[in-house]
């Protein structure tokens, strides 16, 4: 007999995140909420705003991923850990804005370069997870990584960098096929996680550093 839609969903929502997923989740959640924090201290918003920016930031992408993959209650609002992770991660800039903002900006784009490569890889696993096609696991893999990037820039008034500059979202995109391919070649899942954010990762900061730009008017 072969499951309904709906009980095969049902099953997906009843089991406990997997270890993995959780971990590159968490990790990209506390780094894009310092990124997306650190953006609103310099727009100068008050701490709620500081707050509201490093939620959306963190976790803005994983909300559209689960929403798209029919998920039911995104896993960024079903489990509370994800939630304090952004806020706790915010806080923490609001109270450090001016140590902060002596960091140099390499280091800034590093940590983000790593969120982004953590959330590609994570999202195209919990796509697979779901059962998706290859082409769709890699595109929800890059929704993860630049959506939550996308409602940041929008919030502080800014054209989404994924629109007009940088290799950002196509090094999330090319990171997660990586991890995608390799799993449907029967790698194991966790040696392509690390390889593919990895090169998310390598081709970001190489896109800084060498001001790499797709062709634009």
């Amino acid at each position: 007999m072969i499951a309904s839609r709906e009980e095969i969903r049902s099953d997906q929502e009843a089991r406990a995140p997997d270890p993995l997923v959780l971990a590159f989740d968490l990790a990209a959640t506390v780094l894009f909420a310092l990124e997306g924090a650190t953006l609103g201290v310099a727009a100068h918003l008050d701490l709620l705003g500081v707050l509201v920016v490093g939620f959306a930031t963190a976790l803005g992408g994983g909300i559209i991923r689960d929403i798209l993959l029919d998920a039911g209650q995104p896993a960024a609002l079903r489990y509370k850990r994800y939630a304090i992770a952004a806020f706790v991660g915010s806080f923490i800039v609001f109270l450090f804005s001016d140590e902060i903002r002596e960091i140099p900006t390499g280091t800034l784009v590093a940590l983000d370069a790593a969120a982004l490569s953590a959330y590609a890889v994570s999202g195209a696993a919990k796509s697979i997870d779901f059962g998706t096609n290859t082409l769709t696991a890699i595109l929800l893999g890059g929704v993860t990584a630049v959506g939550g990037g996308v409602i940041r820039d929008v919030l502080v008034n800014k054209t989404p960098i994924v629109l007009v500059a940088d290799f950002y979202a196509t090094a999330a995109l090319i990171g997660a096929a990586v991890m995608v391919f390799g799993v449907r070649s029967k790698q194991p899942m966790l040696r392509m996680m690390w390889i593919g954010a990895a090169t998310c990762f390598t081709l970001r900061m190489l896109g800084y550093w060498n001001d790499w730009n797709l062709p634009h008017f």
